[in-house]
């Protein structure tokens, strides 16, 4: 089973890897969405406890959806400017540990932003407010990626008043084995899409 990687190294120390990783998924999200596909996945090669890593690499059994991705004009640009260091689209050697990144939705339904949310969505409905009490919660590990620096006010529809989302909380989950399933548009695992992505690359 066949599989291409494009890769793409954050150049700078000082780069906000988080920020960056960001502006990525939303060009892979727009790119996705224009060709109704979803066969690219994302992959943190260098993830730690801490940090995303600084580089995020792309994979696809579709090298020619996979070559137009790269080219573009984010990483064109980045590249001209030495803050993008990206590979060519080379045939991926078989994994070591394959896993998920997956999109999670948790964490984020425990904000007081959200918690205020639903309490005017559920005051609207006429709905009694949630009944919240203090406790600890435990999540598993992830990383909140901010997107609301890199996505647009308004669509290319008009419609502006369309919800927007703000993080993509990411968590990574070590599989057995290949899977060639599907991503999000964000080149996200979920419980429906269930593409395995290399969690390491040589």
């Amino acid at each position: 089973m066949e599989r291409y990687v494009f890769l793409v190294n954050f150049s700078l120390r000082s780069s906000d890897v988080f920020l960056l990783a960001a502006r990525c998924h939303h060009v892979l999200h727009g790119f996705q969405r224009h060709h109704n596909i979803r066969s690219i996945g994302v992959t943190y090669p260098h993830w730690t406890v801490t940090s995303v890593g600084d580089c995020i690499a792309f994979i696809s059994h579709d090298q020619e959806k996979l070559q137009l991705f790269s080219c573009q004009p984010l990483f064109v640009q980045m590249a001209r400017i030495n803050k993008f260091e990206c590979s060519s689209i080379r045939l991926l050697d078989q994994a070591v540990q394959e896993g998920r990144f997956i999109r999670t939705q948790r964490p984020g339904k425990y904000t007081e932003a959200w918690l205020l949310k639903d309490q005017r969505r559920r005051e609207k409905r006429g709905i009694p407010p949630r009944k919240c009490s203090p406790e600890d919660r435990v999540f598993e590990h992830y990383h909140s990626v901010d997107m609301r620096s890199v996505i647009q006010k308004a669509d290319h529809s008009g419609d502006a008043g369309k919800k927007k989302m703000k993080y993509l909380y990411i968590h990574r989950f070590m599989t057995e084995g290949v899977i060639k399933g599907t991503f999000n548009n964000y080149g996200l695992s979920s419980d429906v899409n269930t593409g395995t992505v290399p969690l390491v690359l040589d």
